[in-house]
């Protein structure tokens, strides 16, 4: 195995290494005699020799050979004449009296391309050569696409030779071209001036092209090179600019056409530091990486793009390259400051962490020890971030999906990019629930509001319902704070933070709030006392404290769902993919079908239920506005849950069944409930919505309730018309209740389906069912047959001559 590595001091060495995996030991080493090496390509490699061309800034384009067997190496430039009157390859041959098989296959090459392709300095070639050191040497780009040749020198010249196929086989010059006579005519010069300058049109003369890079591209077996160049010119005319050019066997280089790039940061680069370009395999993404470690990405295809626009990375770049995995999807893998590598999908995943995750600034100091107590000290701070960054957050997405990029990602870090807006969304709502509170409470203490009874505090007197509310949003917010803090890395905190601080920066985190909520709720149902915050606890039994924390817990978390799922429908409004399923299973659960928001609708649903039994003894009054909290609960629980196990993979339901058919049966559970007590509370209205909720998600449980507490065949067999698969619900209760008379009654239009529900069960219990049906649908010949078989299978006499003299009667029956 051998490894080439070419050093800027000029050197070029040979590295060896007996099998992949063993220790490499530098074999040869050619002395080129630059002092400035570009670039290198090896153009041919054998068991023993490797040839390659250098690049260099002083001495232009040279010819290297190392040969390991035989232990010699030899180098030939191509350039002008020197000052002491030795021409480059002379000195070489003198130098290296042991190249002479180099020196043979490139000697006639090295004084045709001295005297005739235009590097001479007495010639100039229009390249714009000073009478100085010739332009030409300053070789910025090297590049080798098999059998093409191609350099980019400093004055804008592109310089394609074709190789031969065997190594005595001499280089032909195809052609030179130069960027300022062959592009600039293709550019609109005129709609690039800045606005304010004088319109019109824009002397070409007075244009310049300034190189900065240059690397091969290929696709679909074309070949061709992309060419980084500045376009500058009078009026303020400045753009960057990707010039493409073809390869052909005849004709060398031809230009096919150019794509504009559009940053602030890259024109202020071009010019003070050294830029290099990487262009992907499919040719429909491109880098641009500077020498200060400072990277952008484009996504746009060179074959058709016009214009792009740049994305930012904010980690310090070493290199970058493109690969094709085995997916086939082009992609680019980098190497970062700490020596880890990250393709594009995890840079821009962590681009996306940057702008959600950011930590806020340094806040003004509050002389109360808890900032959030002061309502209009970190109202305008707080709530200025989240909505800075849920903009921010929507134009990367809307560039990302603009310039094609989101379909170059995998699915499941799609769907985590675009999702990360809808825990912004989830945290503004919060805030503005906290704000809310904080005006209230001020009003509260303003009239003179002493307390509530049943709040225990740590002062004499206890807080209003307003401040209960307050309280106990804040300490969930704390609470969750602190788990965010803890599953933080302490690197991304420049210095401690408050929990409700931390609580607001980590977006991503939102769903621990719910988590949260559920566990507040869990100990409201099961203590006599609550706990709201370290100084304040409250009794769960007195009704104003109850109505004041179930109200503060459903209504910031049902507004929340629904500020989310507003931000979707915005989102969605400008075509960009965010609607449940966008991103298949990949993308795992959104915010408003996650299993955290599944569990705090439901465990606010059980609050309401166990509040009921409470308030109809203590305050009736007040119990139907229970009841329609309880339908605004369970109705976004229910549409919750079907999100969430659609959003399930069937591989993990069927894991776990059990755990996923509790969702299932705790939905029939709190809609039954919420049916009994629109019952003892004669609402009517609540009656219906339950009835509209149990058809839509096909909680057949309740529709059956509902129709057996009214004795309304009528309604069930709408159910069982409407609703699918309800009448095989419908059979199995009313068989298990033994209503024989009323299965018997059915309308003839599920007799199929009846006698297939039925064939289904061999027990003789079925069986016995079955032939009446038949005997009841006239069809003797069946009903025959079975009540033969069932006489087959009963041990007693008595019971058996039974069913054959009735298998006798339909026989007559049959022939009659």
């Amino acid at each position: 195995l051998a490894v080439v590595v070419a050093l800027s001091n000029g050197r070029v060495m040979l590295w060896e290494s007996a099998a992949l995996g063993a220790e490499a030991r530098p074999v040869l080493t050619s002395v080129t005699g630059s002092g400035n090496l570009k670039a290198m390509r090896v153009v041919r490699s054998t068991a023993y020799r490797t040839e390659c061309v250098v690049g260099t800034s002083d001495r232009g384009v040279g010819l290297a050979a190392l040969d390991a067997r035989k232990g010699t190496t030899a180098c030939s430039f191509f350039s002008g004449p020197r000052e002491d009157g030795r021409s480059v390859e002379e000195e070489e041959a003198s130098e290296q009296a042991g190249g002479s098989l180099l020196q043979n296959v490139f000697g006639s090459f090295a004084n045709r391309f001295q005297s005739s392709s235009g590097f001479d300095t007495a010639k100039g070639s229009g390249s714009g050569a000073s009478s100085g050191e010739p332009s030409s040497c300053q070789v910025l780009a090297l590049e080798f696409a098999h059998p093409f040749l191609v350099a980019l020198d400093g004055s804008g010249g592109l310089w394609c030779w074709k190789l031969g196929q065997e190594v005595d086989e001499q280089p032909k010059l195809l052609n030179f071209v130069s960027l300022k006579s062959v592009c600039v005519s293709s550019l609109d010069l005129a709609s690039y001036l800045k606005p304010g300058t004088r319109q019109g049109t824009v002397d070409e003369g007075s244009v310049t092209v300034r190189p900065l890079d240059a690397t091969q591209i290929a696709k679909g077996g074309h070949k061709g090179v992309a060419v980084l160049a500045l376009v500058q010119g009078s009026d303020n005319l400045q753009k960057v600019v990707v010039f493409v050019f073809g390869l052909a066997d005849r004709g060398g280089l031809h230009f096919q056409r150019h794509v504009l790039l559009s940053d602030e940061w890259l024109l202020g680069s071009a010019v003070t530091l050294q830029l290099k370009l990487k262009v992907a395999s499919d040719n429909n993404s491109f880098v641009i990486k500077g020498s200060d470690g400072h990277a952008i990405a484009f996504a746009g295809s060179l074959e058709t793009a016009t214009e792009v626009a740049a994305i930012h990375m904010n980690k310090f770049v070493w290199d970058a390259s493109s690969f094709t995995p085995i997916s086939g999807q082009a992609q680019f893998l980098f190497l970062m400051h700490d020596l880890t590598q990250s393709t594009l999908s995890r840079t821009l995943l962590d681009m996306c962490y940057n702008i959600v995750e950011a930590l806020p600034k340094q806040y003004t100091q509050h002389s109360s020890s808890d900032p959030q107590a002061d309502a209009s000290g970190l109202l305008g701070a707080l709530d200025i971030q989240l909505k800075d960054k849920l903009e921010q957050h929507f134009q990367f997405v809307s560039l990302l999906h603009s310039r094609g990029w989101l379909d170059m990602l995998d699915m499941k870090t799609a769907g985590k990019i675009v999702r990360a807006g809808e825990h912004i969304a989830a945290l503004q709502c919060i805030k503005s629930k906290e704000n809310l509170l904080q005006e209230q409470g001020s009003q509260e203490r303003q009239v003179g509001g002493l307390g509530t009874p049943g709040i225990v505090g740590a002062g004499s007197g206890g807080p209003g319902k307003s401040s209960v509310s307050l309280e106990l949003l804040q300490s969930i917010i704390r609470e969750a704070g602190t788990k965010v803090a803890e599953r933080s890395e302490q690197s991304q905190l420049d210095e401690p933070k408050q929990p409700w601080e931390v609580f607001y920066s980590k977006p991503l985190s939102s769903v621990l709030f719910l988590d949260t909520v559920v566990a507040k709720v869990n100990a409201l149902v099961s203590q006599p006392h609550f706990e709201i915050s370290k100084d304040v606890s409250a009794s769960t039994r007195d009704i104003q404290v109850q109505n004041a924390i179930l109200n503060v817990l459903s209504r910031t978390v049902t507004e929340t769902l629904n500020a989310v799922e507003s931000w979707i429908r915005a989102v969605d409004a400008s075509c960009i993919p965010v609607l449940s399923g966008a991103f298949g299973y990949q993308e795992g659960y959104s915010w408003t079908s996650c299993p955290s928001l599944c569990d705090c609708l439901l465990a606010l649903s059980r609050l309401c239920i166990h509040y009921h039994s409470q308030w109809k003894a203590k305050a009736p009054n007040m119990v139907p506005r229970l009841s329609i909290q309880l339908h605004s609960l369970i109705t976004q629980y229910l549409s919750v849950r079907d999100a969430f196990l659609e959003a399930t993979p069937e591989e993990e339901k069927l894991r776990n069944p059990q755990h996923f058919r509790a969702y299932v049966d705790s939905g029939e559970e709190i809609l039954g409930a919420l049916l009994d007590a629109s019952y003892e509370e004669a609402n009517h209205m609540i009656q219906d919505a339950v009835a509209e909720l149990a058809e839509v998600h096909s909680c057949y449980g309740v529709l059956y309730s509902l129709c057996e507490k009214t004795n309304d065949m009528q309604r069930l067999y709408q159910y069982m018309r409407m609703v699918q698969p309800f009448a095989t619900y419908a059979f199995r209760k009313l068989i298990e209740a033994k209503r024989v008379r009323d299965i018997l009654e059915l309308p003839p239009e599920f007799n199929e389906s009846l006698c297939v529900y039925l064939q289904q069960h061999s027990d003789q219990h079925h069986q016995e069912l079955l032939w009446l049906h038949l005997a009841r649908m006239q069809a003797w010949g069946d009903c025959t047959s079975l009540l033969e078989s069932i006489a087959n299978r009963i041990p007693t006499s008595e019971e058996k001559q039974r069913h054959l003299a009735l298998s006798k009667l339909c026989k007559l029956a049959q022939n009659y």
